[in-house]
């Protein structure tokens, strides 16, 4: 206090003035932006979400035609590679976890992707457990990795 104490009024303004600017600077930088980016992430991520749920609504069978459906006799991984390349879509990586199948897929169109879990689900009998969706620069564009089992 002392230092101010012993600046002109109108340093004083100029340091009081830089400081509330300063301040507003980094939590501008540091807070707001961060949470701008992450409130823009999640609401992507919210509206992939209900994409997939209602296309899911949207195929949903009668329960006596989901219960009479043949199985497959296919491994998984093998139904997913077919299903993928009838759709357009390039796999990056399988890899079994446990009862789970990770499916990573690079640069794909978000539609193709969408309409290839309905695929899984209704005619290959396989499951989203998780996912993860990561929108690219391309418009219509992500990365996707998802968990996959048997129903």
């Amino acid at each position: 206090m002392r230092v101010l104490a012993s600046l002109t009024p109108r340093e004083r303004v100029m340091v009081i003035g830089g400081g509330a600017v300063l301040i507003a600077a980094l939590a501008y930088q540091f807070a707001w932006r961060p949470l701008r980016a992450d409130l823009a992430e999640t609401r992507a991520e919210i509206a992939a979400y209900m994409q997939v749920q209602a296309a899911a609504r949207a195929a949903d069978l009668p329960a006596a035609a989901t219960t009479t459906a043949p199985v497959p006799r296919d491994p998984p991984a093998t139904r997913i590679t077919r299903t993928a390349q009838a759709a357009g879509l390039r796999l990056s990586r399988i890899e079994p976890e446990g009862d789970l199948l990770n499916v990573t897929l690079g640069e794909v169109p978000f539609e193709a992707l969408i309409g290839w879990l309905t695929t899984l689900e209704e005619a290959e009998n396989l499951g989203v457990s998780g996912i993860e969706i990561d929108r690219r620069a391309a418009p219509g564009v992500v990365s996707a990795r998802i968990a996959l089992e048997e129903l």
